[in-house]
């Protein structure tokens, strides 16, 4: 997110992260690669501590993320529009 942060995102584009769901990481568990699995599993938290790093600057597109009902896919609260 920082690269992409101080890199080329202007106001109005989105970025997606992908994979935030805690749920379908703890499903993974049994994955050879447990760095993988534990970077994944933290993944939605450290993007939370991220935007609360970077406050008023991305908004999170409802719009698009709760289409079919609140966070029901991979991407828990990870479609953000740069503001």
């Amino acid at each position: 997110m920082e690269h992409f942060h101080k890199n080329g995102i202007k106001a109005e584009d989105y970025i997606i992260i992908e994979d935030t769901n805690k749920i379908f990481w703890e499903a993974w568990s049994d994955w050879d690669d447990k760095e993988l699995f534990l970077r994944g599993i933290r993944k939605h938290d450290d993007l939370k501590q991220w935007l609360i790093n970077h406050p008023d600057e991305y908004l999170i597109d409802t719009l698009y993320l709760d289409l079919f009902g609140y966070n029901c896919s991979k991407n828990w609260n990870s479609v953000l529009k740069k503001v």
